[in-house]
């Protein structure tokens, strides 16, 4: 810790800091589609000085699997109020279902072994996403969930 501490810089504002307000109406949002619709109707409006970074944002995640950002959003949330082991160990069980699942190995063959940048997501849409389906993500992995070692253990084997 104390070797990394040395070595902080502080970088700057993040590309994100000019449009924090917008981002937190938008993404505040109780739902993925709720945050899409946020965003379709900040890009109907070509005067809003956000529209068209609007639209890039909501085609970007309409590309994106359903499932995944369903997962995604769900956890995020929840680790708002989790320990780092907690999190860490969440991060870890969805990893082992997402590999079991369609959408990952849709997106590779999409993106790496053919190519042809037209993943065929299970469900295509967002609307059409079967919440069980989400919650059987974040079940425990056939294996039992990852068990970190506390931090006093970890330092000691330095």
């Amino acid at each position: 810790d104390a070797l990394l501490d040395a070595r902080h810089a502080d970088p700057g504002p993040g590309e994100t800091a000019a449009r924090r307000d917008v981002i937190g109406r938008i993404f505040s949002a109780p739902s993925v589609a709720g945050i899409l619709d946020r965003l379709a109707a900040e890009a109907a409006d070509p005067a809003r000085p956000d529209a068209e970074w609007a639209t890039a944002v909501r085609r970007d995640l309409l590309a994106r699997s359903p499932t995944s950002l369903a997962i995604a959003f769900r956890h995020i949330r929840e680790a708002e109020t989790q320990s780092l082991d907690q999190v860490l160990a969440r991060d870890y069980r969805l990893a082992c279902r997402c590999l079991d699942g369609h959408d990952f190995h849709e997106g590779v063959r999409a993106a790496l072994v053919d190519k042809d940048g037209a993943p065929r997501w299970q469900p295509a849409r967002i609307e059409d996403l079967d919440p069980n389906l989400v919650e059987s993500h974040f079940t425990p992995p056939p294996g039992g969930d990852l068990v970190l070692p506390p931090r006093s253990q970890m330092q000691a084997v330095r």
